[in-house]
């Protein structure tokens, strides 16, 4: 193959078309000719023998060049070829476009800056229960907990398990706001409880309701809500329904009863 000018251009357009430098050399080489035998074509593209081979065979792969005679020859297929497979990848180029674009929500949905889209678990069994009391303690310190909340329910979990979790909560360091029925009094003295070393504040409802058998935290963005009657629970991970619930719980929480800790007296 000649090296002027226009056979120059060739081999550079033909690199952009996907080609490398010596299939492109050997492509042309191969268009010169009607036939060669591969000592023929290694010689008039300027690549040495061996390479040849393995170059060839990757042309065949591609459909740009066929061989002969028992495969000792070789011949170029026609360059509308190349126009052929430049239209038909991009007809596949748009259906692949195509396609990414219909399912292109559920990409975006599992995208890490989405990554905290609203969530719902469901746990069933009262080991489970505990399990979501448990996660709880997860909270980052100095954070804030709002519940509401039948300590005396949970110590069907197990004998003083309200307790225990009340001591891990506070070297976790998590405050806690928690609202309980008048009932709790029949449980535990509220009043002679030391607010100030448990980091937590404590209201009782205004007036005595049915004993509750269930109850639900609210802590970063998560909403978890127990059944211990029914053995059942679930957290919902959402900001935006977080901050609704805190809003509701504030709002209770100004209407309820203020006990009497302690470290007030």
């Amino acid at each position: 193959m000649s090296t002027t000018p226009t056979n120059k251009l060739l081999v550079t357009n033909l690199i952009e078309f996907g080609l490398s430098d010596k299939e492109a050399r050997i492509y042309l080489s191969l268009l010169e000719s009607d036939t060669s035998m591969v000592q023929e074509i290694a010689k008039n593209a300027g690549v040495n023998r061996s390479s040849t081979y393995v170059v060839l065979e990757s042309l065949k792969r591609k459909g740009l060049v066929f061989s002969t005679e028992g495969k000792q020859k070789y011949v170029a297929a026609s360059p509308e070829t190349i126009l052929q497979q430049i239209e038909d990848a991009s007809t596949k180029t748009k259906a692949i476009k195509e396609k990414i674009s219909g399912i292109l929500p559920d990409l975006k949905a599992l995208h890490k800056e989405t990554k905290h889209k609203p969530s719902v678990r469901v746990f069933q069994g009262k080991q489970a229960i505990r399990q979501i009391h448990e996660s709880a303690l997860n909270a980052p310190r100095g954070s804030l907990m709002r519940a509401f909340s039948q300590p005396s329910v949970m110590e069907n979990i197990e004998e003083g398990y309200f307790l225990k979790l009340s001591e891990r909560r506070v070297k976790k360091g998590i405050h806690l706001k928690a609202i309980f029925p008048q009932s709790i009094r029949k449980w535990k003295n509220i009043d002679e409880v030391d607010n100030k070393k448990l980091l937590a504040e404590f209201r009782l409802l205004p007036h005595e309701t049915q004993p509750l058998s269930s109850d639900f935290r609210i802590y970063e963005d998560k909403i978890a809500l127990t059944s211990l009657k029914d053995e059942f629970g679930i957290i919902i991970e959402s900001k935006e329904i977080a901050d609704v619930v805190k809003f509701i719980f504030d709002l209770a929480w100004k209407s309820t009863e203020k006990t009497k800790p302690k470290n007030n007296k």
